[in-house]
């Protein structure tokens, strides 16, 4: 099975299950994916971070986790702390266990704006929902 979403989903998803972090916004280009967000220092907000990376699939297949490779604040370095502080707000970025329907997944893509997931379906998890309907 594929399942598309798109990175305001993906924002929802992340603002519900972390209610008490700053403001994350995602964007899709090509093949990355752009995180935003203002890092707290001692509680006070600092500058908007961005940082760029890609989506891998954790080896359990119940977890999306985003995965930083460059970071900027115009031309000043952003402190590897930074990174994986922000890395830390958003991962996992998706759980498995969030959609209605049970599934593990396989791979994932970043393309034309969207996050896309293959995923598996198992039979057995897949005929009880069927038979409530």
């Amino acid at each position: 099975m594929n399942a598309w979403l798109d990175a305001r989903e993906v924002e929802a998803i992340i603002r519900k299950r972390r209610p008490d972090l700053p403001p994350v916004n995602l964007t899709v280009v090509g093949e990355t994916l752009q995180v935003r967000t203002v890092p707290r220092v001692l509680g006070f907000p600092t500058i908007t971070v961005a940082i760029d990376g890609s989506l891998v699939v954790a080896k359990s297949g119940k977890e999306l986790h985003f995965q930083p490779k460059t970071a900027r604040l115009g031309v000043v370095p952003i402190p590897d702390s930074v990174v994986g502080y922000v890395a830390d707000i958003v991962n996992p970025v998706a759980e498995m266990t969030a959609f209605p329907v049970p599934m593990l997944a396989r791979n994932v893509s970043l393309d034309g704006g969207f996050i896309r997931i293959g995923a598996e379906l198992t039979v057995d998890e897949l005929l009880p929902i069927l038979n409530k309907r």
